[in-house]
């Protein structure tokens, strides 16, 4: 092939109509179109072949020849001559798949020229963003079908791996990380937007969020479930309260209707993270997203996620998506979301309480982590200060409270006394229950041990106070 590009195109279209007819059943693996033709003779001769295809019909030069006749299209294509020049010219049909990648590209190339020249005209002429975004999707089904199918993956190696790799970079420390997926499920009325637009506003200030450092970053909200005015009153409140103006680099976009099950809806909102540089982007919710999907197939959650993940990780955004939690209080959902995450981060908080509480249902890169947060209003302001996580109350089973009552009683006692005469459970349940307290801290041996010594128990001081505490509430 020559150097010239356009005589590229040429040869390619021409090695690849040898190709068939060399070898017809490589037609449905090809992924060629009309259109990927530019020389009118070959496209010609590439429909009369796919009318052939389509039709059933063997395929070769004798065939081909007959439907361009019946075409009127034989002699103006240079006749069985030029048929027959096409297989001589065309020494194997095994290029015919590299050379139809050339044919896509060059398409694509001239597509995306086409609708560059279009967005031009439209920004001389004045925005229309009902046009632009027309544009944007249809670019958007360009790379998705025409790309190469390189820009899919890169192929590393050994040497890339042993090279000085950075760690990771955090916007959020010990939270959310670059080129990271995560969900912050919560229940209706645990401030979940407003928690998420503090630590937004924090981020874009490069201030701490509660305990932890950010990065000062970009933020993009991508609100799918206030709506603008209500968004804009909360993010307002947010900023005055956390001491933001208006130069804080962050930006939101409300009721979009992004819907990531398609492929260019998710190629339109990368194409909106990148034009912003956003490092942090929040989306409130991910039911929105998905929108009449099943959340718990994994046939409808998984391809959402596979987009996200690659979204992260080809902008280097951190994206963390709000959603919401079933009746026992844990993620709603098939498991493939929390499997498909980072970090998944539960908050708890009554509505008529300013308290937060953050666990960690599931983390990849971090150790797991709770802390407690408090949320403040005051005249059109929201902030939140850092608290001390709040101890939830120790439960004991049945048996366990036969052995903390039993020691309160008795005082020290050998584990064959303990589980003597248990009645509220077995003996095997009261010996477990022992191991099961002095593991807590809540019981110890008192005997110096050793081969054939029976363990002697007795209550420690925080066990006491546990066993006080039971025995006050039985009485009560």
């Amino acid at each position: 092939m020559t150097g010239n590009p356009q005589f590229i195109a040429q040869d390619a279209e021409a090695s690849v109509l040898g190709a068939i007819l060399i070898n017809p059943d490589i037609i449905p693996d090809l992924g060629l179109e009309g259109k990927h033709f530019q020389i009118h003779r070959h496209r010609w001769i590439w429909e009369a072949v796919f009318r052939l295809y389509d039709e059933d019909v063997k395929i070769d030069a004798l065939t081909i020849a007959n439907e361009l006749e019946r075409s009127k299209k034989l002699k103006e294509i240079g006749g069985q001559a030029f048929l027959a020049s096409l297989v001589t010219s065309t020494p194997t049909y095994l290029h015919a798949f590299d050379h139809a990648e050339i044919l896509k590209k060059k398409w694509g190339q001239q597509q995306v020229e086409r609708l560059g020249e279009e967005l031009q005209r439209i920004n001389l002429n004045g925005s229309d963003p009902e046009e632009k975004e027309k544009i944007f999707r249809e670019l958007g089904e360009v790379f998705l079908k025409n790309g190469r199918s390189e820009s899919k993956y890169r192929v590393r190696n050994a040497a890339f791996a042993l090279e000085n790799q950075q760690p990771s970079e955090y916007i959020v420390q010990n939270l959310f990380g670059k080129g990271s997926v995560s969900v912050i499920p919560g229940a209706p009325g645990t401030k979940k937007t407003y928690s998420l637009l503090s630590c937004g506003v924090c981020v874009a200030m490069g201030e701490p969020w509660l305990r932890f450092n950010t990065k000062k970053s970009n933020v993009l909200f991508v609100d799918e479930e206030s709506g603008e005015k209500r968004l804009s009153r909360r993010l307002g409140e947010v900023l005055r309260g956390e001491f933001g103006d208006e130069t804080t680099a962050i930006n939101f976009i409300s009721l979009a209707q992004f819907d990531l099950r398609d492929p260019v809806e998710a190629v339109l909102l990368q194409d909106l993270i990148v034009d912003l540089d956003a490092e942090f982007v929040i989306i409130d919710a991910l039911a929105d997203i998905m929108p009449g999907a099943d959340e718990n197939a994994v046939k409808d959650v998984h391809p959402v996620f596979m987009r996200l993940r690659r979204m992260a990780e080809e902008t280097g955004a951190a994206i963390v998506i709000i959603h919401h939690t079933n009746k026992g209080g844990g993620f709603r959902g098939s498991t493939a979301i929390s499997g498909a995450v980072d970090l998944m981060l539960i908050m708890e908080s009554k509505k008529d309480e300013a308290r937060i509480e953050f666990k960690t249902e599931k983390a990849r890169d971090i150790e797991p982590i709770s802390f407690s947060a408090e949320a403040h209003w005051s005249d059109g302001k929201f902030w939140m200060t850092d608290c001390d996580p709040r101890e939830k109350p120790k439960t004991f089973s049945k048996a366990q409270k036969y052995v903390l009552k039993y020691l309160l009683k008795n005082g020290p006692s050998l584990v064959g006394e303990i589980q003597s005469d248990p009645k509220d459970c077995t003996e095997a349940a009261a010996k477990r229950a022992v191991y099961d307290l002095a593991g807590d801290d809540l019981i110890t041996r008192i005997d110096e041990g050793g081969p054939g010594v029976p363990a002697t128990y007795s209550l420690t001081e925080k066990g006491n106070s546990f066993a006080n505490a039971e025995a006050n509430r039985e009485n009560e």
